[in-house]
């Protein structure tokens, strides 16, 4: 709680000063960063992933768009499943639960 007070006054303090940037900034400030960004970074990092495969296929199967697009639909269900399976299971989303989903589209 105390990261975040410390991180709203900085931004007060950024809105009021144009001339240098201020930020609050302590040891465990990383470790807490990384909750106000991991939801975007998640749904950035799988839509890459997918558009991955999708390349991917396209090449291995001789550019047949129509197969590459199965698999595609194929993987985005599954990295759906996968998210609702962390919700039912009360799996966080965090750095680890991240790396795992993203592992798993692969």
């Amino acid at each position: 709680k105390q990261w975040y007070q410390r991180r709203v006054r900085a931004d007060e303090v950024n809105a009021n000063n144009k001339l240098i940037d201020v930020y609050a900034y302590s040891s465990y400030y990383p470790f807490y960063e990384q909750y106000d960004t991991i939801i975007r970074e998640c749904g950035v990092n799988l839509v890459v992933t997918v558009i991955a495969t999708f390349l991917v296929a396209t090449v291995l199967l001789g550019f047949n768009w129509y197969a590459s697009l199965c698999i595609m639909l194929s993987v985005t269900m599954c990295a759906v499943d996968m998210i609702g399976s962390m919700v039912y299971l009360d799996i966080p989303l965090n750095a680890i639960s991240l790396v795992n989903l993203l592992l798993s589209v692969g």
